[in-house]
């Protein structure tokens, strides 16, 4: 049996898709260096440098407001 032919995107539709495939990289680079911000903050010692910690803590919590945009703007632009 012969598969269909896909049907050709249009230029609209590549982007989003191309903008999607973006996202996602952009959203599991976030989550990979939130699991690495809490892994060290797991560590009683991390917390002996306050300039260290309160640095990290800043970071983790761009880190999740930033996921939160992407995954909104993720899903805005549906599937």
């Amino acid at each position: 049996a012969r598969s269909s032919p896909k049907p050709k995107l249009s230029n609209k539709d590549r982007e989003r898709a191309r903008r999607r495939d973006e996202l996602e990289e952009r959203i599991t680079q976030g989550e990979a260096e939130v699991k690495d911000l809490e892994r060290q903050m797991a560590d009683p010692a991390f917390y002996q440098d306050p300039a260290v910690w309160k640095a990290a803590v800043a970071r983790l919590e761009t880190l999740q407001g930033e996921i939160a945009r992407l995954y909104s703007e993720w899903e805005a632009l549906g599937s």
